[in-house]
């Protein structure tokens, strides 16, 4: 995957990242995933002075599905 930040990352690095599916993607409602990636690449900061990051999940089992809701610890299921 690929995104931008507004701080650097180090190549290797390894991030939590969680994003939100939406309704066409899963056909049912939208639904939030948290999963442990690795930084691949870092590009330059572009004018606007965003950085370009590109990111590989490393490993599926280290994912979550988040309920709902507010966002602390109690609301979500770890799966592994």
């Amino acid at each position: 995957m690929f995104f931008y930040l507004d701080r650097p990352l180090v190549e290797g690095a390894r991030i939590e990242i969680t994003m939100t599916f939406p309704p066409h993607m899963t056909l049912t409602d939208s639904v939030r995933m948290r999963f442990v990636a690795r930084v691949v690449r870092v590009d330059s900061p572009l004018p606007a002075s965003r950085i370009g990051v590109a990111a590989v999940i490393e490993k599926i089992e280290e994912y979550a599905f988040l309920q709902p809701g507010p966002t602390d610890s109690s609301s979500e299921g770890r799966t592994q």
